[in-house]
């Protein structure tokens, strides 16, 4: 018996099947993407005329977003191009696309909450009496919503205090749309809807942030408009700030000038 060949064999066949294992999880993240950008507009126009004549578009109520230990939710509103030739968006599209973008994962002993959007509006909603509260009066461009879970600590379990919005309010870049291309600003509420503050400084657009339950700060990165062409790219400064959750406001530079041109000398720059 020739073991040679049948081990060659037997490992051609397992080679086959990982090949193969391989081709089914690309094929199926590539549905993945499709369906996840498939109804995701490349930008709302901030003319009237563009939504009602060139662009057909729907409003959908996506599913609510519960904030645990609180006495509200949030129901993020989108709007959505519809693709004529389906005449709509199907009832498993829309389920597909809602699932899709909420995530939940946790660190250390935070877990939290992250909508990836985009949504154009939220209400709040008391989860016992129904009172609804509309966040804003003017459509605006929400890329991403966030906020901490409850916080398990020895002795008690603390309920979260806000709610983080990445959002856009103006057409920055002057292309006539109201997208993540545009400057997204910071800002904090209330998990009923109230007390809206911005927090990131202005002619910045916020990137990412991380939450440190211990001292309830928030830090945000940023990235400054150095070269003033009203673009974000990597051309620009970045910066980190720290906003104070118990009294928010426009974020304080963790790394001072001072230090950052020493910083700047010793690296070369």
């Amino acid at each position: 018996m020739n073991f040679t060949k049948i081990h060659n064999t037997i490992w051609s066949i397992i080679g086959l099947l990982i090949s193969f294992a391989i081709l089914i999880g690309i094929v199926w993240a590539g549905i993945g993407i499709f369906n996840s950008f498939r109804y995701r507009p490349g930008g709302i126009g901030v003319e009237a005329t563009e939504a009602k004549g060139k662009l057909a578009l729907k409003t959908v109520y996506e599913m609510p977003l519960l904030i645990e230990g609180s006495e509200y939710f949030m129901t993020p509103v989108s709007l959505k191009k519809v693709d004529e030739a389906d005449e709509g968006i199907s009832q498993r599209d829309r389920s597909m696309y809602s699932s899709e973008m909420s995530e939940y994962a946790s660190i250390g002993n935070i877990a939290y909450n992250y909508f990836r959007g985009p949504c154009h509006n939220l209400v709040f909603t008391h989860k016992k009496t129904g009172e609804s509260k509309l966040l804003f009066e003017e459509r605006v461009y929400i890329d991403a919503i966030y906020f901490p879970e409850k916080t398990y600590d020895a002795d008690e379990k603390t309920p979260p205090s806000f709610v983080l919005l990445k959002m856009g309010k103006n057409d920055t870049n002057g292309d006539k749309l109201l997208n993540d291309k545009d400057a997204m600003a910071g800002y904090v509420v209330g998990v009923d809807g109230k007390n809206l503050f911005e927090i990131t400084p202005p002619r910045t657009s916020m990137q990412w942030w991380r939450y440190d339950s211990d001292s309830n700060r928030l830090f945000i990165e940023v990235i400054e408009d150095s070269n003033r062409d009203n673009k974000y790219t990597n051309a620009d400064q970045i910066i980190t700030i720290g906003v104070d959750i118990n009294a928010p406001a426009v974020g304080e530079e963790l790394v001072p000038d001072a230090i950052r041109k020493r910083i700047e000398g010793i690296m070369g720059q």
